[in-house]
């Protein structure tokens, strides 16, 4: 009996190990993930989103609340980190993430800007055919880099981030973050 519980404490702690490695990968944006990974992630992510809706809803926050910012914050930065590891799979750095944000934001303004100039601000309206129209194609280079992302293989060898990610669809480098280098460890 004492064998079989000592047994059991083993196995509970290699639990929490493994669940506390699984989060660290999670939240750390080094290291690889391939499509499948970025998939499951993808789907995890937009449930346990739905889910926290749900909870902040009944436990009386709103979006806008202090709470429903950090929850947001949570999952945006879970999406970077996946985003980032998905880069890194195909052997990009992260800093190509921010150089598609920065592009897009530009477009975006070029775009709304040409249309309020050319329609005027008052067929620009929310709802409008023109407003539609505008958020259709300032939504499509996001959803082109979404299905590159999705679709496009990674690298089949080691690479400067890390190894070929195993059947979890993630791999992490195998030294560890330093301390001086955590804001490189953010961008690589």
């Amino acid at each position: 009996m004492a064998q079989l519980k000592k047994h059991l404490r083993l196995g509970a702690v290699r639990l929490d190990r493994d669940r506390l490695q699984f989060l660290a990968t999670l939240l750390d944006p080094r290291g690889r993930c391939n499509r499948r990974g970025l998939f499951v992630l993808a789907l995890a992510l937009l449930g346990a989103q739905f889910a926290a809706g749900i909870l902040l809803a009944v436990a009386g926050f709103g979006i806008d609340s202090l709470m429903g910012m950090f929850v947001a914050a949570l999952f945006l930065w879970v999406g970077y980190t996946a985003v980032s590891k998905r880069l890194h799979d195909v052997g990009l750095s992260a800093w190509w993430f921010f150089a598609t944000i920065a592009f897009w934001l530009a477009g975006v303004m070029v775009l709304s800007f040409t249309f309020g100039f050319l329609l005027g601000a008052d067929a620009m309206a929310q709802g409008s055919p023109a407003y539609a129209a505008l958020f259709a194609l300032t939504m499509l280079p996001l959803f082109a880099a979404m299905l590159w992302l999705h679709m496009r293989t990674g690298e089949t060898e080691a690479n400067r981030f890390g190894p070929v990610p195993d059947r979890s669809g993630f791999a992490m480098p195998r030294e560890p973050a330093r301390a001086m280098s955590i804001g490189a460890a953010v961008l690589a």
